[in-house]
């Protein structure tokens, strides 16, 4: 297996993480130890990455290496890591961050695997169904005109769910538009 040159973004749960940690700074060469630190609030109790996860010395840099039944407990969410650095009983954060860790696809059900955007959309398309079925036409005249206008909400909503999904899945948080102006000849 082939170690990045740095810490992913994101990692499913029950996959090998491991990554070379640069030591620029609380280099080994000068005596450093490397030690790993993952937290958040869905970390089980019994997570072996509890106590940390001991780096290994590669020339001079850090391989940190955390194993596949080590993630595999850990919940989807965000968790924030750290590497700390120690050397005669002083210790430094060399580097934090956060990372993403995503479902298991092995053992994930299929709502798992939605993020919030996609599960709220198969929420509106469900309303949607529910009020374009019912049959309004015995209800008064006050009652289908809000019928009617909650139904236009929710395609209102169906549609801005649609392109924040499709925004995500082209890797841009930005909304494509485009403006037309009509004119007589």
């Amino acid at each position: 297996m082939t170690v990045t040159n740095d810490i992913p973004a994101a990692i499913p749960a029950g996959d090998t993480l491991e990554y070379r940690a640069p030591g620029l700074i609380y280099p080994p060469t000068e005596g450093w130890a490397r030690k790993f630190w993952l937290k958040g609030p869905a970390l089980p109790e019994d997570s072996p990455l509890d106590g940390g996860v001991d780096a290994d010395v590669d020339g001079d840099s850090f391989v940190i290496s955390v194993p596949a039944d080590d993630t595999a407990s850990l919940t989807s969410g965000g968790y924030r890591w750290a590497e700390l650095a120690s050397k005669a009983g002083k210790t430094f954060t060399a580097r934090s961050g956060e990372i993403l860790v995503l479902p298991n696809i092995a053992t994930a059900d299929g709502d798992e695997l939605l993020d919030a955007d996609e599960k709220m959309l198969a929420a509106v398309n469900e309303q949607i169904a529910k009020r374009v079925a019912k049959d309004i036409s015995r209800m008064g005249e006050y009652t289908r005109v809000l019928e009617r206008e909650q139904l236009e909400q929710l395609w209102k909503l169906k549609g801005e769910l649609e392109a924040r999904i499709a925004a995500k899945r082209r890797g841009s948080d930005q909304r494509r538009s485009v403006r037309a102006v009509f004119q007589r000849p």
